[in-house]
């Protein structure tokens, strides 16, 4: 065997460790994803809506390995799923734990609702402020 034949075998031995992903566990806190869920998003200023949604949309933690993201629409959510691929990798390495995953979700408080007949109109204005429907009652009104 020669030198070159030993230092060349050194160097596919060490290339082959560096495709090997090292499967890391460690705790993380809530605190900590979201310092570095907020320093992602600060690192991305092009990215001005995916920015916007990131800082005011946080984490929460579900469990270990876990994270929910509750956001306002569904452009959000798919923002959010499609940059997927960018962010993951980054607060995977920056809390050194590789098992990580984020689930989006849309919030059902924002998600619109609308009224067609004037008696849904009138309902979901009385949930909104229920003195329309004492106004109603006081003057005697009737929907149409």
């Amino acid at each position: 065997m020669s030198l070159s034949a030993l230092s060349q075998k050194k160097e596919e031995e060490e290339v082959v460790e560096a495709q090997q992903t090292e499967i890391l566990t460690e705790t993380f806190t809530p605190l900590q994803l979201l310092s570095e869920w907020k320093a992602y998003a600060e690192s991305i200023p092009e990215e001005h809506h995916l920015k916007n949604t990131m800082l005011n949309c946080l984490p929460d933690l579900l469990n270990r390995d876990t994270f929910e993201v509750v956001v306002n629409n569904p452009v959000q959510e798919q923002r959010l799923l499609d940059n997927a691929v960018n962010i993951m990798p980054i607060l995977r390495k920056n809390l050194r734990n590789t098992q990580v995953q984020m689930k989006v979700r849309v919030t059902v408080e924002n998600e619109k609702k609308l009224g067609f007949t004037s008696l849904e109109k009138f309902n979901l204005m009385v949930e909104q402020n229920e003195s329309v429907k004492r106004l109603k009652d006081e003057f005697g009104l009737e929907l149409m």
